[in-house]
Parts: C-alpha cells; sequence; structure tokens
C-alpha cells in the first residue's frame, strides 16, 4: 500500500504506487478541489489520468466528511511547492463526484478501474430510459415515459416490483448492472431513482449530461459537485453540432394541433411558421439555397412580451409532466420541443450567437429552419456555473487558450503531463516545411495535383527506411490516389509494400493489419482519424499526416465568420481547424502505447513549422524543424536503426537440410534434402507471379540436387511454359491453406518429365531444422503430387501427422536470392 499526503489530504493506494509525473496529476487535481478552481490537465495515452484524478477527487471527499476549517496551506508537488488559502467546509457539505465520458465503453473501463482504489465508493451510471429500460413496451413505445409511468402505477411491470441496493452492485459496467437488474427482476431505472442520492460517485456520458432531464429529473444538486470531464477535447464540435436543431414546418404544424389550449406556446409556435414559410418563399424566389438570419431579427418578428418569455419555460415544465399522464407527443417530438423553447429562452438573455438557418423546398411541410448556436459557451457555463470545481482532463487540450475560450469558463490551473513511454531515443516528430521540385507540401494549396505529386515523392523517398506499418492521413484520399495511379506512384510503393484504403472493401483495416502481422509491412491511406487511434505497435512505425484537418461544412463556415466578428484581430486557426490539430496530436500519441513501441510522425504542412512550439510538452520535447529531405531521411535511418533488433536468421549453407513452414500458422510446406549448390538465377516471372497474385520482388532461394528425379505431379498443379521449359506450381500451406509462395522447376532438356532444379520463390516462408526423420526433398514433391486430388482437410492431417513441427521458428536470410 502506498500514500501520500496533499495539503492536508490523504491519497491511499492498494497496489499502486504513483510515479512523479502521475503525482503531479493527483496534486493539480487536489489543489483544484481544495481552493475551488478549475484546472485543465493534458496527459497522453498510459499516464492512468483518470484513475488517478477519480483516487483524488474520492479522497477529498473523503476528507470533506470531517470539520475542516485550514489556515492557508503549502502544498508540496514533485516539481515544487504552491501556497494558497483553502476553502471553509463543514461536515454537513456534501460533495458529489460525475464524470462525463464519451462513451458508455469508456463508462465501463472506468467502473472496473475503480476496483483498484483504496475507497470503495458507491457508484451509479446515470443513462437516460432509452438506454436502461429493460421493459420491451416500454422501449418501443413513441412515450416511454407515459408507458413507463403507466404500467408500473398499474403494477404491469415486473422490474418495477423490487428493490436493489446499490451496494448490491458495486463496481459493476452498465452490462453487468442489466444482467443483475435481470436475475433480480429489478429496474434499472428505478435503480437510479432510489439511489442516487446516496452515490459518491455518478457516471454518465456527455449526451446524458447535457441533452437528457435525468440531472434535474433525479433531483441531482449541480450546486455542490465535481465534475470530472474525461477525454472530451473535441466537446465543442460535439456540443455545437447537438445544439443545431433541425426543425420542418409539418413539424411545428403537429406542435400547433397538439397545444392548441396552451396559448402562449401555440402563439409562439404558430408565429414562428409563418416566418419560416415567408423567409422560405423569399429565398426560393432569389435562387439562394438557404440564408441565415439574427435570433434578434426572429424576436422582434415574433414580437414576444417579457413575461411571455418567462412564462414559456415554466409552461414546458407542466407539458413535460402532463405527458407522463397523457400520450401528447412522442418523447423524440417533445425533446425537440424542449430544446427549442429551451435555447429560444437561453437566446433571450445571450443573443449574439444565436441565428435562424433557413431552407426554402419545393415540397409543401418540407421548409425547415436550423436553430444554430455558434457558441457553446453559453450551454456550457449553464450547466457548470455552481460546481465546486471543473476537472477537464484528455490525451490533447493543447492549445488550452483556445479551449478556455470555447468553454467560457475560467480555468485557473492547468497542467501538462509528459508521455510516460516516450523519449528522443524511440519516438520522432517533425514538421516538415520543404518544398519538392519547388512545390510546397501545403494541404490548403489550389494546386492539389502538384501537390500530391510532391507528396508521393516525399513518401517515395522514405518508405525504404522504415519498417512494418505506415499511414498516410489525407482530408481527401480519394483524389490523392487518382493522382498517384496517374504519376506510377502506387505501382513504385508496391515494390517495397502493399497500399491498403477504403475503396477496396469494409475489410481494409483487417487486410492492413494482417499484413502487418505476417511481415509483409504496408501502406494505409485513410482519412478517418478512428482508422489510426485503432493501430497500435507494429501497425504504425510512422504516420504521415498530410495537413489539419477541418469540416467544410455550412456549421464550420458561420462558426468561423462569427469568430473573426468576434475577434478580428487574431489570425489563428478556426474551430473545425483547432479540433483537427488536436485530431493530429493525438494520432501522434498513438504511435507510442506502451514499453518498447517506438516511431515517428510528420507533419506535413506549413502551418505546423509554427504550431509545433505550442504542441503538448511531450511532443514538443521530440520535435524537429526540417527544411531539407537530406535532413528527414538522414533522422528517419537513424531512428529505426537505434530501434530495430536485427532478425535472427537461419542461415542456409551447404550441405544443410531445412523445413519450410508457413509465418502465419506453421503449417508444413516443403522438406529439402541437403542442398547442394547455392546460386543465383535470373528468368522471366510472369508465370509464377500470375500464381502467387503479387507483384515486386521475390525472394528466391535455388536448390540443385546431383541427380535428375522424375516429377510425378498432376498436371493441374503445374503450370508450363513451353517456351522456356520452366513449371510453376503454387506453395500452399498444409494448415491454413493460403498460397505463400511458388514452386519454380526447370525440366532436363532431355526429359521434360525429369527435374534438374527447385526454386522456391516465397512471400514468407520460415526455415527450421528438421526433424532426425524428416521426408527426404523427392518424397515430399512425390508426397505433394500424390494428395493433390484429395480435399485439403485429408491432405493437412497427412503431412501433419508424419512431420511435426519443431519450435524455436527463425526466417531465412533472403538477401542474396532476389529476383528483380
Amino acid at each position: 500500500m502506498s500514500s501520500f499526503l496533499v495539503g492536508g489530504v490523504t491519497v491511499e493506494f492498494d497496489d499502486f504506487t504513483p510515479t512523479i509525473m502521475q503525482r503531479n496529476i493527483i496534486c493539480n487535481t487536489i489543489h483544484s478541489l481544495l481552493t475551488q478552481k478549475n484546472v485543465l490537465i493534458e496527459s497522453p495515452e498510459g499516464s492512468d489520468r483518470a484513475f488517478l484524478i477519480i483516487s483524488a477527487a474520492l479522497s477529498f471527499q473523503q476528507y470533506n466528511k470531517v470539520i475542516h476549517v485550514e489556515p492557508p496551506m503549502q502544498i508540496d508537488t514533485p516539481t515544487g511547492n504552491f501556497s494558497e488559502k483553502t476553502i471553509s467546509t463543514n461536515s454537513k457539505d456534501t460533495f458529489q463526484i460525475i464524470v462525463i465520458c464519451r462513451t458508455n465503453e469508456d463508462i465501463s473501463k472506468l467502473v472496473h478501474r475503480a476496483n483498484k482504489l483504496k475507497y470503495k465508493p458507491k457508484t451509479l451510471i446515470l443513462q437516460n430510459i432509452y438506454e436502461s429500460c429493460l421493459n420491451s413496451q416500454v422501449k418501443s413505445a413513441d412515450n416511454p415515459l407515459f408507458w413507463c409511468s403507466s404500467l408500473c402505477s398499474m403494477g404491469e411491470c415486473h422490474f418495477s416490483q423490487n428493490s436493489l441496493n446499490i451496494e448490491n452492485i458495486q463496481n459493476f459496467d452498465i452490462e453487468e448492472i442489466k444482467s443483475a437488474c435481470i436475475e433480480n427482476m429489478q429496474c434499472p431505472y428505478k435503480l437510479e431513482k432510489e439511489n442516487v442520492q446516496n452515490a459518491d460517485i455518478i457516471f454518465c456520458t456527455a449526451e446524458t449530461f447535457f441533452f437528457s432531464s435525468e440531472i434535474e429529473r433525479l433531483g441531482i444538486n449541480k450546486d455542490r459537485n465535481i465534475l470530472i470531464f474525461e477525454d472530451l477535447a473535441n466537446i465543442e464540435s460535439i456540443l455545437l453540432n447537438r445544439l443545431s436543431l433541425t426543425m420542418k414546418s409539418k413539424d411545428l404544424d403537429i406542435f400547433i394541433t397538439n397545444f392548441s389550449e396552451e396559448n402562449a406556446l401555440n402563439k409562439l409556435l404558430t408565429k414562428l411558421k409563418a416566418i419560416l414559410v415567408d423567409h422560405a418563399a423569399e429565398i426560393g424566389a432569389s435562387d439562394m439555397e438557404c440564408d441565415a438570419f439574427s435570433i434578434n431579427q426572429i424576436f422582434d418578428e415574433i414580437n414576444f412580451e417579457e413575461t411571455e418569455w418567462a412564462n414559456l419555460k415554466l409552461l414546458l415544465d407542466d407539458i413535460y409532466t402532463n405527458n407522463m399522464t397523457k400520450d401528447l407527443i412522442p418523447y423524440s417530438n417533445f425533446s425537440d420541443l424542449f430544446h427549442l423553447i429551451s435555447s429560444l429562452t437561453m437566446a433571450k438573455t445571450n443573443p449574439d450567437p444565436f441565428l435562424f438557418d433557413i431552407y426554402p423546398s419545393p415540397n409543401p411541410g418540407e421548409d425547415y429552419f436550423v436553430l444554430r448556436s455558434l457558441s457553446i459557451s453559453p450551454f456550457f457555463r449553464s450547466f457548470t456555473k455552481t460546481a465546486h470545481s471543473i476537472i477537464f482532463t484528455a490525451n490533447v487540450l493543447t492549445p488550452m487558450d483556445s479551449l478556455q475560450r470555447s468553454l467560457g469558463v475560467n480555468f485557473d490551473l492547468s497542467f501538462s503531463g509528459i508521455h510516460p513511454f516516450i523519449n528522443d531515443q524511440n519516438f520522432a516528430a517533425f514538421a516538415v516545411n520543404f518544398t519538392n521540385d519547388n512545390v510546397p507540401l501545403s494541404s490548403i494549396s489550389e494546386n492539389k495535383e502538384s501537390v500530391y505529386i510532391s507528396l508521393g515523392k516525399l513518401i517515395e523517398s522514405q518508405y525504404q527506411n522504415i519498417p512494418d506499418g505506415v499511414v498516410l492521413y489525407a482530408d481527401n484520399f480519394f483524389d490523392l490516389l487518382q493522382v498517384w495511379r496517374k504519376n506510377n506512384f502506387t505501382k513504385k510503393i508496391k515494390k517495397y509494400k502493399p497500399i491498403f484504403h477504403q475503396k477496396q472493401g469494409e475489410k481494409y483495416i483487417d487486410e492492413y493489419t494482417y499484413s502487418i502481422s505476417v511481415g509483409n509491412g504496408g501502406l494505409l491511406l485513410t482519412s478517418d482519424i478512428d482508422d489510426i487511434l485503432n493501430l497500435t505497435g507494429k501497425q504504425l512505425r510512422c504516420l504521415f499526416f498530410f495537413g489539419i484537418p477541418r469540416c467544410d461544412d455550412r456549421l464550420a463556415f458561420l462558426k468561423k465568420k462569427f469568430d473573426q466578428n468576434l475577434y478580428p484581430t487574431e489570425n489563428s486557426l478556426d474551430y473545425s481547424e483547432m479540433n483537427g490539430l488536436r485530431n493530429a496530436y493525438e494520432c501522434a500519441d498513438a504511435i507510442i502505447s506502451q514499453n518498447g513501441d517506438f516511431g515517428c510522425v510528420l507533419f506535413i504542412d506549413p502551418r505546423f513549422s509554427i504550431l509545433i512550439d505550442s504542441a503538448p510538452k511531450w511532443i514538443r520535447q521530440c520535435s524537429s524543424k526540417i527544411t531539407t529531405q537530406s535532413v528527414l531521411t538522414r533522422q528517419i535511418k537513424q531512428l529505426f536503426q537505434n530501434n530495430i533488433e536485427p532478425e535472427e536468421t537461419f542461415q542456409l549453407s551447404v550441405d544443410r537440410r531445412a523445413l519450410f513452414v508457413c509465418a502465419s500458422c506453421e503449417g508444413q510446406i516443403l522438406t529439402s534434402t541437403r542442398i547442394t549448390t547455392i546460386e543465383t538465377f535470373e528468368n522471366d516471372k510472369s508465370g509464377f507471379l500470375e500464381i502467387i497474385n503479387e507483384n515486386g520482388p521475390k525472394s528466391v532461394l535455388p536448390v540443385s540436387n546431383k541427380f535428375s528425379r522424375t516429377i510425378h505431379c498432376n498436371q493441374d498443379q503445374i503450370q508450363w511454359k513451353e517456351e522456356d521449359g520452366i513449371g510453376y506450381s503454387p506453395l500452399i500451406c498444409s494448415e491454413c491453406g493460403k498460397i505463400v509462395g511458388a514452386q519454380v522447376t526447370i525440366a532436363n532438356s532431355e526429359n521434360e518429365n525429369s527435374l534438374d532444379e527447385i526454386w522456391l520463390v516465397c512471400d514468407r516462408i520460415i526455415a527450421k531444422d528438421p526433424p532426425k526423420k524428416a521426408q527426404s526433398f523427392s518424397q515430399s514433391i512425390q508426397k505433394k503430387s500424390q494428395t493433390a486430388s484429395q480435399s485439403p482437410s485429408k491432405s493437412q492431417q497427412k503431412v501433419k501427422k508424419q512431420t511435426p513441427i519443431p519450435k524455436g521458428q527463425t526466417l531465412i536470410d533472403w538477401s542474396n536470392y532476389v529476383i528483380e
């Protein structure tokens, strides 16, 4: 057990001793909580930051259960100390910890990690009714709240009859909770209501926290909460898209009909319908696709009194209550209505970021508007302004000043940690800023074709220096691929590694990772950030990150104009590019995920040369600004030479016998007799390339025997080329059935049915010392011919039974035997 004291708060762990960097994360968290300040914590993958922050928050929660009125304190950290006056707390104060995550999968990981904590907290996972309800009748209903209330009141929902205490499901994840509730005939939704006030820590997704009614419905006291936002660096993008409400003219008609007796609401909806129809007609007549109107203009046309606006929110709360007892409108429609009224009410107090985007349609009832908020700060502040402390954490938060401005919340404290596995020996970040053929490598250049050609030349120049898997990120790799094919770059690159991309089908990622696993390497072209974040180790030795990702949709356009008006003196990236920049840094983080990993990232865009100075600390410490290709080549070569250990090889020599097996599954392919001569041959390779179905150079082992041997093989198994007297036969793995190479036989000049020499043309074949009683070379060929007509399963069984495969595989040194 380890423990240490931070400002009077004891943080304990059962079987975990934090490193210096991890202690800094804990100290910054405790400092935030003791001084009631907000903190940004940037710490890369592998630092265990969420576990550490939750541990510190729970320790503070325990500390706060005792009366504390502290004098000014000094907190010693591994990197210094600071003095602050603590807040005064008393035993009546209670702090609930709410952890807001991206997905339910993230929540499950954190809940299981809580088992490692010294304190065993009462945990609760908060979900909306669609996610948590087990009653199929309720889940399939348009208005689940109404049906839930109705079935429970009539005693017809069996899940609602029993109670399951939160202590019985300690540290259960979402699926385990559902299983326990099914077993005990307990309702997870009811479980939330009965145990929410007793929970020490509550987990929920950002969707549930911001856009469901669960927080208010369950009576969670936001005034005293500790809010931990975990791995939500792209929160601005998430909220901006989620806050954009689309509503058609026919949707307004439904609301007007359903709420005909509610005068204020009916009046508002009727006016909105008239505004939409009138402006849509004007826009359509001018042949415009859409037009944006300020929210103040819409308010002027609605012409509501202040008292009418004040009563709308109260009216909506009443409607919500009535909708649970009367099946008025579907739940999804009610959510849209609630969203509309809430946004309009918020816009009355802060109108600047809100606007109406109106789109006409030739079809009746299909005109629609999009109510947009071009800033998330009013919305974010409304949920967090009364929190005790906000702890915002992710792998990458840089640039932090931009994030603070977007959220509209002041973060007095910030911390950027170092990477637990990265150093200048195993990782390098290159900000590439040079030209090929006088063409700048810029993703925002108008001459796209020239830039793509220049990028192809750069990758071609480095490809031979990089082992295993290489990934190229480009916003529009389809256009890039067409240019490369036109200029033969794909053909040149395929000489060294196969190319994979989305156009090859749904399994392109699986095919890429398989190619890496069998030692063939590969180049993955992608425009999907998630493709990169899911790769590890050999799959991501080098990342070419071309350009800064951004969205070119309507929202990004309007948001950029809004920010330029708000901050006219700044010439920085727009919100979409800021999010893309963080994505680029996070992809670089994926290169080193554990001890033993190594690799590099090339940030290819002139803007990176400026931005790299403000990148996360662990990237800055290993970064270089590259202005010439020769310097880049030298540094990449040096990086991989320092980290690649030479593979143990099976040295083929005269009079040595070898067993050849499949590199994927170790199924037997051939057993050779003693090798009597080793020579290099050159010959037309078109025949066997047709068999093994792959271009590029092939490793070749020529085996010459003293005496010619008779061939016993079905003609279907050998393709003879009459003009040169050579036969080509596929080498098939006896276990997995895959073609792993080709067998090339040269006919005797006197007898075309006798064999003079054999070449083994290999993709990735492993050589081993064979067992003492291994088959002779000729017996192996004869055995293959005898089983050629049998089913693969029988052939596999016979070979496997006669020749057990020894352990200790090694790779063949093929360096001297290559057909170019």
